[in-house]
């Protein structure tokens, strides 16, 4: 399946509005999403899925939970199939999330 977001130069993802984006994680260590607010709208329950908005610059914020230690983590589109890679970060029981902003055409 084709990746549903698209970044951009400027580092802001688009997609086309009305269409659903799985979210994911992928992560040496063990871990996983455990939240997902997007434009306002919280997901607390598996799997971790919004529907695009249309409009500029809506937030997606992506809480990741681990056991320990900081690690490195791929936030990513379609987990179970091509997993498109959206975002590296860092995990750190001070950082444990990330942000995307989308933009839905």
């Amino acid at each position: 399946m084709p990746c549903v977001l698209t970044r951009q130069a400027n580092g802001v993802f688009v997609g086309q509005a009305g269409r659903t984006a799985e979210i994911g994680l992928r992560s040496a260590q063990p871990g996983r999403v455990v939240r997902l607010i997007y434009a306002g709208t919280e997901d607390g329950q598996p799997p971790f899925t919004f529907t695009i908005k249309p409009g500029l610059n809506k937030l997606l914020v992506v809480a990741v939970g681990v056991s320990a230690g900081v690690q490195h983590m791929s936030v990513v589109e379609d987990p179970n199939g091509a997993a498109c890679h959206l975002k590296n970060f860092f995990w750190s029981p001070t950082h444990f999330f990330t942000t995307l902003d989308i933009n839905g055409i």
